[in-house]
């Protein structure tokens, strides 16, 4: 298995077993009814994750109960998908690949024991929660 392919699973069963999503074909996408989490991981010595756009398309804010949970090696970062989108991602910090095509690139930085989403092209941050699998369990439902 490869370095992607490890860190793509990466407290997947949490999503899973857990809080009993299931897994979007091969995205970052987990769902269940009207609820939508959207799941990077992150386990890369650089501390990043990406957003594709392809993913988020599928979020509808109206309709959908939304979640950002970054798998950050072995922890779980939370928020509110839709606070997260209206503040951290603009057409302006669009990165574009031939491999991912549009996405958004953030690191992650740790502050006096705060988590932080940093958007690598505009330098917006927006805090995230560290969560336990019951507190993630309690907010996803």
């Amino acid at each position: 298995m490869g370095n992607n392919a490890i860190s793509m699973n990466v407290n997947k069963s949490v999503l899973i077993n857990d809080l009993k999503l299931k897994q979007f074909s091969n995205t970052t996408i987990f769902r269940r009814d009207r609820i939508f989490v959207l799941s990077p991981s992150s386990q890369n010595e650089y501390q990043w994750f990406d957003i594709r756009r392809a993913n988020l398309n599928r979020y509808i804010a109206q309709e959908m109960n939304g979640h950002l949970v970054v798998r950050f090696k072995e922890n779980l970062l939370w928020a509110n998908l839709s606070l997260f989108v209206n503040s951290m991602i603009t057409e302006e910090s669009i990165v574009y690949t031939s491999s991912i095509r549009e996405h958004w690139k953030f690191n992650i930085v740790i502050s006096d024991e705060r988590y932080l989403a940093v958007n690598r092209k505009s330098k917006q941050i927006c805090e995230l929660s560290l969560l336990s699998v019951q507190q993630l369990k309690d907010k996803v439902y």
